[in-house]
């Protein structure tokens, strides 16, 4: 059984990235997924001077190599300012310092989301240029508008735009290594502080039954989100 890692790029206790991640790695078949907070990864603000004299901190190293031993990456970006949140962009700066190549070439889906309906497109549109430079293999993504008009209880409620996502799946299942033998329902394993924070709604949808479908217009054009989207 292949292993996915996902997490929402937020130390925010109650994420929609965290929920939109966890939502969507149940939808990946034949897989465990382990749902990662970055709370249980915090560490102390990057510095050159700092790395000279105490070397990566712990928790960084253990973020990536927990990146590095799985087989698929799924992230959706929370979006402060325009941008990425300080937790995410400092872990990332300390794993860029022990290597370079952050994200491995693991087949990854890029996600973002935001309670407005532009879902963090400034954020998404940064780490869909920067991640490749750190190795990352983006095969699929997906932009979730106005999180909480849209979701509830662990699931899209909206059923056009749960489909988007759902013909987004195929593209992340097929780019993992193949396993034969195994069933179609994945068992998800969430870290500590995922546990008490979020509810996970295990939602299994057949890629073959699937259809294509566009996300409303006015949904992504709509007024501009707020500056901090967690």
């Amino acid at each position: 059984m292949k292993n996915l890692i996902a997490f929402g790029a937020s130390n925010s206790s109650t994420s929609i990235n965290k929920q939109l991640a966890t939502y969507a790695a149940s939808l990946v078949p034949n897989t465990t997924v382990e749902v990662l907070d970055l709370n249980d990864f915090e560490v102390p603000v990057y510095g050159v001077d700092l790395e000279q004299a105490s070397g990566f901190p712990l928790k960084a190293q253990q973020f990536f190599d927990k990146l590095k031993s799985a087989d698929g990456i799924i992230i959706s970006l929370a979006e402060h300012n325009g941008a990425y949140t300080a937790a995410f962009k400092n872990l990332l700066d300390w794993m860029s310092r022990i290597e370079v190549k952050v994200f491995q070439d693991k087949p990854m889906l890029l996600m973002s989301t935001s309670p407005g309906a532009r879902a963090g497109q400034s954020v998404f549109d940064i780490a869909k240029d920067r991640f490749p430079r750190h190795n990352a293999n983006i095969v699929a993504t997906y932009n979730f508008p106005s999180f909480n008009d849209n979701f509830k209880d662990g699931s899209i409620i909206d059923t056009d735009l749960n489909k988007v996502l759902v013909h987004e799946i195929p593209a992340l299942t097929l780019a993992l290594p193949a396993v034969a033998g195994f069933p179609t329902t994945p068992h998800v394993r969430v870290s500590q502080s995922a546990m008490a924070a979020t509810t996970i709604a295990i939602t299994v949808a057949s890629a073959a039954a699937a259809s294509t479908a566009a996300v409303s217009a006015a949904a992504v054009s709509a007024a501009a989100v707020s500056a901090v989207a967690v």
